[in-house]
């Protein structure tokens, strides 16, 4: 047997015996155990799973560059898709987060893909110090970073959710770090601003096993601005809804969000019949 397959029938080994032991501790019986010790075993099954999320990313990162291709993928994206069913958003952060932990990632004045930004988070989420929402948190933040000042901040960035990770929660980290962007780009006149804005837009259309169309993304402020008052127009509350009895309520029965999604099918059938 050769090395590649003793390599390789060991991380299956270790694999299989992870799933094993997770579906031990979902079979024990707990009640039994006080609540202090409970606590303690939840405390340790998340340090556990943030361990587990590491070695994951780690794998990811592994497959990029290599020929996806030939699993019939066309980017590492695509492969986790295709591969985990994972939501299109969820995989294409688990390739940049892959990337910005990267702890082999050569020094270098200029981040290509950001790739070992975040080392240092990367290794508290290995230790379990730190969860896979926090890494996620100090990227967005990078993000944040107008690019040419982007590797010039990376290591505060990253020392700074190291320190503040351990003790608040992602949401309140990035709260935190608000003040932190400011220092680091004090030209910026308005929090908003980000020039690399524009290069971020997308929107995204999955269809789920039910025939609903789910729809993700993110627009520049006019495409956003047109289509949100689009929307908006088409709306507002139909007071003449009928009910089932086919009387007028006086009220329109849907809830907002609803008549949003209503309003946008409005909005597509008069553009095609345009």
């Amino acid at each position: 047997m050769s090395a590649t397959d003793g390599g390789q029938h060991e991380a299956q080994r270790l694999a299989a015996e992870l799933l094993r032991l997770s579906r031990e501790l979902a079979a024990t019986t707990v009640l039994s155990l006080s609540v202090r010790e409970r606590t303690d075993l939840l405390v340790g099954i998340e340090r556990a799973s943030r361990g587990v999320e590491a070695a994951r990313l780690a794998v990811i990162r592994s497959l990029d560059g290599d020929a996806v291709g030939d699993l019939g993928a066309t980017s590492l994206a695509g492969l986790l898709r295709s591969r985990l069913q994972s939501a299109p958003g969820r995989a294409r952060a688990d390739v940049e987060t892959a990337r910005a932990v990267d702890p082999d990632a050569p020094p270098s004045g200029v981040l290509r893909e950001e790739r070992g930004s975040l080392a240092g988070m990367g290794a508290a989420l290995g230790e379990g110090a730190v969860s896979r929402e926090h890494v996620d948190a100090a990227r967005r933040t990078l993000q944040r970073v107008p690019h040419a000042l982007r590797a010039g901040a990376a290591a505060t960035i990253d020392e700074f959710f190291v320190a503040v990770s351990r003790r608040h929660p992602p949401r309140e980290c990035e709260s935190l770090a608000s003040q932190l962007l400011d220092r680091l780009d004090p030209s910026r006149t308005e929090r908003s601003y980000d020039p690399d804005a524009f290069a971020r837009r997308r929107f995204d259309m999955v269809t789920d096993g039910t025939g609903m169309l789910i729809v993700r993304g993110q627009l520049d402020p006019m495409t956003g601005a047109q289509l949100k008052a689009a929307v908006e127009h088409f709306a507002a509350p139909d007071p003449a809804a009928l009910g089932e009895d086919g009387l007028p309520l006086g009220r329109d029965p849907r809830a907002p969000t609803q008549r949003r999604a209503d309003a946008l099918g409005l909005v597509a059938r008069r553009a095609l019949a345009g």
